[in-house]
């Protein structure tokens, strides 16, 4: 029997605003718990709400991107239910009329050739975290008031992979129109996957949640996994239960959080603190006009760079990781070489130090300067290397430019023809056995070779240069 997938995503994603949705109170992740609280996070009697405005335009803004219609008229509802994080016994949110309506998302990777639709967009709170420890619960209200934006979309996805590419196209667009960071690891953009599966000419079967997944690619393996699960109970005429479902990462499975709540067990009605939101078509079109340029426009300038697919994920994931590159690019045009070394040695620093792009104060124009000494035969990669960890190591207010640790550091590459020339005889004489491998067809302990000799430089000699000797030398022997 084949069974066709037909899943829809609920996806919440942060704000980028100092204050919460409703209150003045902060939004910094990782402070101390409970500190950033007012009667309004925590709904004490005669607190009132107050809409941030910036919330609005930032909603406003993803309707652009995503296509979507523009309510003039929205209202806020209570979402009511309990639970230890949820304080005031329900949520603001918006259900009967959200700030936006329909749109889409087209997705291009590989085989995957889509437009898939956006059933909805709207503004909502966002509950405290509750910490579970092994015999205790603690809770943080820090979050209970951060400003979400919950995107709805239509059941139109067929596989975790298209999941997976259109939740990395619509982070690109959110993180470079400065709506949301989309740190999945911070909970600033989270997904809740819906799966059922149907037979041709059938309708939809009952559809389970999977929620809390904490990384893309676990989304994908938590999708492959309940479509098979689902499947396989449908062939052995089972129901599906409608359920909310955890994943495991650690052995693939899901678990069973609670049956699935139906729309009226949450009891919407609307929220009469907050007076509904009217917007002018003055007000939307003047965000239309500062919507940031289109990343799809940025991705085929960057293939026009000969960049490959994945270079190019890299440098969209983040803002910051884009204007270093253009940086870098401005003073130095092989885009192949500048993103081998921002994704090799310069991320791996980054990441062995626990540093954002953003928070690197390295001008890119050091790093151009570095590759155009390269390129110029004056350092070698491990020269290179060094000098790349120490201008990243520098103090922000004492940065120090690569010739002036070429020098410093004693790296230049000042071996002549001659000395090269002398160097390579005297590894070979002394390593006739291994030279005979090679002459034997074993080509591996070349590079064992060409080790013996960047040693004897001490890495003052240029490698292409030591290649093409040693190279010449051992073919002229086979002759």
């Amino acid at each position: 029997m084949v069974f066709k997938p037909a899943i829809g995503l609920e996806i919440h994603v942060e704000l980028l605003t100092c204050t919460k949705i409703f209150c003045g109170c902060r939004t910094d992740f990782g402070a101390a718990p409970n500190s950033q609280l007012c009667p309004v996070c925590l709904g004490l009697p005669g607190a009132l709400p107050v809409l941030n405005e910036k919330v609005v335009e930032l909603a406003v803004k993803t309707g652009l991107i995503l296509n979507s219609q523009i309510n003039y008229y929205s209202s806020f509802d209570r979402k009511n239910y309990f639970y230890p994080d949820l304080v005031k016994g329900y949520q603001i949110t918006q259900y009967y009329e959200p700030l936006a309506r329909g749109g889409y998302l087209d997705i291009t990777k590989g085989r995957i050739n889509k437009r898939i639709r956006i059933n909805r967009i709207h503004i909502e709170e966002d509950a405290g975290k509750s910490i579970h420890l092994s015999e205790e619960t603690l809770l943080d209200y820090n979050r209970s008031g951060v400003p979400l934006m919950e995107i709805v979309t239509e059941p139109e996805f067929e596989s975790g992979e298209e999941v997976v590419c259109f939740l990395e196209r619509l982070r690109e667009k959110l993180v470079h129109g400065d709506i949301s960071d989309c740190k999945l690891e911070q909970g600033s953009l989270r997904v809740d996957v819906n799966i059922s599966l149907s037979t041709k000419g059938k309708p939809l079967g009952k559809k389970t949640e999977i929620k809390n997944i904490n990384s893309f690619k676990n989304i994908e393996k938590a999708i492959t996994h309940e479509i098979k699960r689902q499947a396989k109970l449908l062939e052995h005429g089972e129901d599906i239960k409608e359920q909310t479902l955890g994943y495991n990462d650690k052995d693939n499975s899901v678990i069973i959080m609670r049956d699935k709540e139906a729309t009226n067990d949450y009891m919407f009605f609307p929220e009469y603190d907050l007076p509904n939101l009217v917007l002018e078509e003055k007000y939307i079109e003047e965000i239309r006009k500062s919507l940031p340029r289109d990343t799809q426009d940025i991705r085929q300038e960057l293939i026009g760079l000969g960049l490959s697919l994945n270079q190019i994920d890299k440098i969209l994931k983040t803002k910051g990781m884009l204007q270093y590159f253009h940086g870098i690019f401005e003073e130095y045009k092989d885009s192949n070489k500048i993103a081998n070394i921002l994704f090799g040695d310069f991320s791996r620093y980054l990441n062995d130090k626990k540093i954002s792009i953003e928070k690197v104060a390295l001008p890119p124009k050091y790093i151009s300067d570095l590759l155009q000494l390269a390129d110029a035969g004056k350092i070698n990669s491990v020269a290179m290397k060094k000098i790349l960890f120490e201008m990243l190591a520098c103090d922000p207010k004492a940065l120090v430019k690569p010739e002036y640790l070429i020098e410093k550091l004693d790296l230049s590459q000042t071996f002549s023809e001659k000395e090269i020339d002398e160097t390579v005889d005297k590894v070979i004489n002394d390593n006739q056995g291994v030279v005979e491998d090679y002459l034997n067809g074993n080509n591996k302990v070349f590079k064992y070779l060409m080790g013996l000799i960047m040693k004897e430089t001490k890495g003052k000699a240029n490698p292409t240069i030591l290649r093409e000797v040693l190279k010449g030398k051992l073919d002229n022997k086979k002759e």
